[in-house]
């Protein structure tokens, strides 16, 4: 119980040092989105909304702007902000926010808090989780687990320009294959 509690601890505290990171309902937007790959030197714009940014000033934008090495990150007057990056650059973003996410996963499972989760799997876009267990029921902290996973479905869709209207987890009996429950973030706590 103590490292789930760590575990919601840093995932808070990553979305104060990464304020953009702050999950809500809501969606990142990329305008005029191009079907065909895009040159890695291409300037991309990647509008934050407000929801998803939390609080943050002019000056901590600029700040993170300039580390990261973006054209420019603009704090619009509604509080989303704007970046303008090089395709390559937010390539290299996604790679590390799902790198994050992959470790946060593998968190969960070393914890101790979820011992009985034995393994999980996300597929590509982290809309859909797989939670495998070696139970027939689950208990409360383990329900609680879902909004961790909504979270991180909802970073990973915010910061690559995706839409995620719903993050779906399913919580799956290994040794039977028998959904025993199923979450969605677009129904928020509803269950199976």
């Amino acid at each position: 119980m103590k490292r789930a509690i760590a575990l919601f601890m840093a995932l808070a505290v990553m979305m104060a040092l990464f304020p953009c990171w702050a999950f809500a309902e809501g969606k990142a937007e990329t305008p005029d989105p191009t079907p065909s790959p895009v040159p890695l030197d291409a300037e991309i714009t990647l509008t934050i909304p407000a929801k998803l940014i939390g609080d943050v000033t002019a000056e901590q934008i600029e700040t993170s702007r300039q580390e990261k090495g973006y054209k420019s990150a603009t704090l619009n007057s509604d509080g989303s902000v704007t970046y303008v990056m090089t395709e390559k650059q937010r390539q290299e973003l996604e790679a590390e926010v799902k790198k994050q996410i992959d470790e946060q996963l593998d968190e969960i499972l070393s914890s101790g808090d979820y011992p009985r989760f034995l393994s999980i799997e996300a597929n590509e876009d982290y809309t859909g989780f797989k939670v495998y267990v070696s139970t027939d029921s689950l208990n409360f902290m383990e329900l609680f687990s879902a909004p961790t996973f909504y979270m991180l479905g909802g970073l990973f869709n915010a910061y690559t320009g995706r839409d995620a209207e719903n993050i779906h987890v399913d919580y799956i009996n290994q040794e039977t294959g028998a959904v025993i429950n199923e979450a969605n973030s677009s129904k928020m706590g509803a269950s199976k």
